[in-house]
């Protein structure tokens, strides 16, 4: 059913930006240092390896997942370069589709219910990490926080139980594998 994808996919999107209103980091300029609590200096090192022939996981050295470097990297690189602040805004664009694909999940799960799915918000908004943005400056530090790495593993075990509405019937098996897969490189915690 293409219309409800689309009607599916525009309210996932709907609740991703009206959650962000409430953490959206902002600031950036303001962190006193280029290594906010000890933690952005390693990403930093990461992507200046790859960018300069090394990989990841062979002669980079990691201890975040190989996929998470990379996606930073290009996303950093779409803003206009390697610098700090892309770096900076590439961390918010995955916590941006991590959130994204956790809503995804709930709504998923929940079929319509409508108090599985409030549940699911509270959850989101009181005991992710993305609550860590809200003040990240003062909490934890920036690159520490990635909901993408929950959206993912989420996401993958959601499709997992499942089962599809119509269409083909392997698809939410297939696509559990393959977001598991992400999942994998994609992230220390669940690899």
């Amino acid at each position: 059913h293409p219309q409800r994808v689309d009607v599916d996919l525009a309210a996932d999107v709907a609740l991703t930006a009206t959650t962000f209103l409430f953490i959206m980091p902002m600031r950036f300029r303001d962190l006193p240092t280029a290594d906010s609590d000890g933690h952005e200096s390693q990403h930093l090192g990461w992507i200046n390896s790859f960018v300069h022939g090394r990989l990841m996981m062979a002669d980079a050295g990691f201890i975040y997942g190989p996929l998470r470097e990379y996606t930073l990297g290009a996303i950093a690189w779409l803003y206009g370069g390697l610098t700090l602040e892309h770096v900076r805004l590439a961390q918010v664009t995955v916590n941006i589709l991590g959130v994204l694909l956790l809503i995804a999940a709930a709504r998923r799960a929940a079929r319509g219910r409508i108090a599985i799915t409030a549940l699911a918000a509270v959850l989101l908004l009181s005991h992710s990490a993305a609550v860590a943005l809200v003040n990240y400056a003062g909490t934890i530090a920036l690159g520490w926080v990635d909901e993408l790495r929950a959206g993912l593993a989420t996401l993958s075990v959601v499709l997992a139980l499942t089962r599809s509405e119509g269409g083909n019937a392997r698809w939410p098996e297939r696509g559990a594998g393959i977001v598991a897969g992400l999942a994998t490189l994609y992230s220390h915690d669940f690899g």
